[in-house]
């Protein structure tokens, strides 16, 4: 599969815009904990609340998971799940925590 070339002019208006930042999401998602870690984070249909500290608590237990499973740096992890936010939300909450105890 061939992936078509950013427009680096375009992607320079969403920045100037205001629409994109230079932050990852792992980095968003830490400064969300640290700055207010009992505000609600994601809450699904079915009326499931996390807080961030919630969601960190599921986030290091995720990495924590991996890694007693034996992850490590270098290793590929594929992930199957129903179509749940919950998920993906703790997937991308756990990044940062999964490359650090994985040594990546």
């Amino acid at each position: 599969m061939k992936y078509p070339t950013p427009d680096a002019g375009r992607s320079q208006k969403y920045y100037a815009a205001g629409l994109w930042r230079s932050e990852t999401i792992p980095q968003r998602m830490t400064a969300s904990i640290a700055a207010l870690p009992e505000k609600l984070a994601v809450r699904d249909a079915a009326g499931c609340d996390l807080t961030y500290r919630e969601l960190d608590a599921q986030s290091i237990r995720l990495a924590g998971f991996l890694r007693s499973h034996g992850v490590g740096a270098g290793d590929v992890v594929i992930a199957l799940d129903g179509n749940r936010w919950m998920f993906n939300a703790e997937t991308a909450a756990s990044l940062d925590r999964i490359f650090a105890i994985a040594g990546l």
